[in-house]
């Protein structure tokens, strides 16, 4: 049986958190995140009222799906891609320093990955970027 988790508060979250359920923000939603959040679920995001730009994401499931929408792109501080599998990209996330590749595969084909780091990114033949990855 899947956990689901669905907020239902309005505020801060300072804290490291690591996750296996899935996470949906709903529309009305203010989530403030700042530190590691680590998840095997997918991720939604309906609210334009929430800032992940000072959190590090660490997706570790085998087959997640990352999901914005116009209105509500998500920043990110850094994201490490690890657990294998496929990590789709629905909206526009960005990733403003870090971005790493431990395992698993990222596909943009319904997205859009924005990389605003300057360091070098290195994947290999079972970690890498399936699809356009957009560097300013």
């Amino acid at each position: 049986m899947k956990a689901k988790i669905i907020s239902v508060f309005t505020g801060l979250v300072f804290c490291s958190i690591t996750l296996t359920a899935q996470i949906t923000i709903s529309g009305n939603s203010v989530v403030v995140s700042k530190g590691e959040l680590s998840t095997r679920g997918s991720i939604t995001n309906n609210s334009s009222d929430t800032d992940f730009t000072a959190t590090q994401l660490f997706l570790t499931g085998t087959n997640q799906t990352l999901t914005t929408s116009p209105t509500t792109a998500l920043t990110v501080q850094g994201l490490t891609i690890d657990g294998g599998g496929t990590k789709a990209a629905i909206g526009e996330w960005t990733i403003s320093r870090d971005l790493s590749f431990a395992s698993g595969i990222f596909s943009t084909s319904g997205g859009k990955l924005i990389y605003l780091g300057s360091a070098t990114l290195d994947g290999s033949s079972n970690s890498f970027v399936n699809g356009t990855l957009f560097q300013r």
